[in-house]
């Protein structure tokens, strides 16, 4: 994996730091708390010099010391450090440039809810989301981007430095951007560094931009049917954690839910109609009776997939029920921070409480569980993707190759007119007046050219 550093005694030499196999630098730019951090904050010269040698820059910001850490100024201090570090971002040249905010100490749960979660939000008020990053242990990271305070890089993955500091062992893989496994050691120039596994191409070394998500505007409901009973309202302080899969055990429309639960004590959030149809019955900020359990009810999210024909049949669930509900689940994934879709983590089965096999065969194991997860994770994916990746998507083909497909198109458009007998095909193999007479080899062969497969082509008629 490549590897980034970091230092705070010196400025090593960009050449040097480019002869030790690193690709970029994370500079601090906050000042120095002690005399002897010549390496704070970050220069322009050298950030010019590291640049003009390929290296690439993220930027931390660090004043306090583990006795007055920055974070637990709150939210006065978040703002003051957050409109700071913009200012010297811009004298460096890296206006518009993430920062990580360190949390250089073994935080605990409670310091964090009370105090640096404030200072994060204010971070955040000042430079947006999508450029306040976090240092600090895994579960500093962790808490950070459950509450949304960091930077969405989608995948399950924010913008968090994790030190191996504090973190008993939690090398934070799958949600981190960096770790700091190695820590003071001589390093180029023979200055004193940590060395960092970079773990994402995003990294905090330039702007990210904001997903392409509205979130706002998810999840996407075809009717709302509000129940007036068989629910509690709010979550008793709870918050969503999980989403749980159940199926009908019948054939019910949005509307046959509501009828149902207006006599048996029993609600869900979401019914999905076997015809793909997404209504909602209970609001997200409420809480539902569908999991046999108040804890559970509290901290999740009840989706039922009606079922497209009865025991008789086994109780199968159409395709368009299944890829509704996994995009109903990924969209609550992203609405409320759950991160990916991962089934026993923020998905879960109705059937791991009570006395029930639901959602039977959408359950893990059963023969729809796999294709539910996979829609999920690829809908969640597909929204979560940066607009500036989306983009360079779009480019992926050039002006001559869109007019090559558009060739192409038309080409097969005359070969399904010669199969059905177009009264202008002269013949069964006959040539159509439209391609100035060639016959359907011909067109094979011109549509081959065109998507660039080259080779033998035998021109002859089968």
């Amino acid at each position: 994996m490549a590897t980034v550093i970091d230092f705070s005694a010196a400025f090593p030499k960009a050449a040097d730091i480019k002869a030790a196999g690193h690709e970029g630098v994370v500079a601090y730019v906050s000042p120095p708390r002690e005399l002897w951090m010549k390496a704070k904050p970050l220069t322009k010269a050298v950030a010019d010099a590291y640049r003009a040698a390929g290296l690439k820059i993220g930027a931390v910001w660090q004043y306090g010391g583990a006795g007055n850490p920055d974070v637990l100024r709150g939210a006065a201090g978040g703002r003051a450090d957050a409109l700071a570090a913009d200012a010297q971002l811009k004298a460096v040249g890296l206006a518009g440039h993430p920062v990580f905010f360190a949390v250089d100490f073994d935080i605990t749960l409670a310091q964090w809810n009370a105090t640096a979660v404030q200072y994060f939000r204010s971070a955040c008020d000042v430079l947006g989301r999508q450029r306040v990053g976090i240092y600090g242990h895994s579960r500093a990271v962790a808490w950070a981007q459950e509450d949304g305070v960091v930077a969405d890089l989608g995948g399950g993955r924010c913008l968090g430095w994790v030190t191996s500091s504090w973190s008993q062992g939690d090398k934070a893989a799958d949600y981190a951007v960096l770790y700091q496994g190695t820590h003071n050691v001589p390093g180029p120039s023979g200055v004193q560094v940590d060395i960092n596994t970079v773990y994402a191409s995003e990294w905090g070394h330039r702007p990210i931009p904001t997903p392409t998500v509205d979130l706002t505007k998810l999840p996407r409901v075809d009717q709302t049917l509000w129940l007036n009973k068989h629910y509690t309202p709010g979550r008793g302080g709870r918050r969503i954690k999980y989403i749980v899969r159940h199926h009908n055990a019948g054939i019910l429309s949005i509307q046959g839910c509501w009828n149902v639960w207006q006599t048996r004590e029993a609600s869900a959030h979401y019914q999905v109609e076997t015809t793909g149809r997404v209504g909602q019955l209970v609001r997200d900020e409420d809480t539902a009776w569908h999991a046999a359990d108040q804890t559970r009810n509290q901290e999740s999210i009840g989706i039922e997939h009606a079922n497209s024909a009865g025991a008789a049949q086994d109780w199968p669930i159409s395709d368009a029920t299944i890829t509704a509900g996994a995009h109903l689940a990924a969209e609550l994934c992203i609405k409320h921070d759950l991160g990916r879709p991962e089934f026993g983590k923020n998905i879960r089965d109705h059937k791991e409480t009570g006395a029930t096999a639901c959602p039977y065969h959408l359950a893990a194991g059963g023969k729809y569980h796999e294709k539910w997860m996979r829609a999920a994770q690829a809908h969640y994916d597909t929204l979560t993707k940066p607009a500036a990746v989306v983009a360079q998507e779009d480019d992926m083909f050039t002006d001559y190759d869109r007019e090559a497909l558009l060739d192409v198109r038309a080409m097969l458009q005359t070969l399904c007119a010669q199969d059905m007998g177009d009264p202008g095909v002269t013949g069964p193999y006959g040539g159509w007046p439209q391609t100035g007479g060639r016959t359907r080899t011909d067109i094979l062969a011109a549509i081959a050219a065109k998507l660039g497969i080259t080779g033998t082509t035998d021109t002859k008629e089968a």
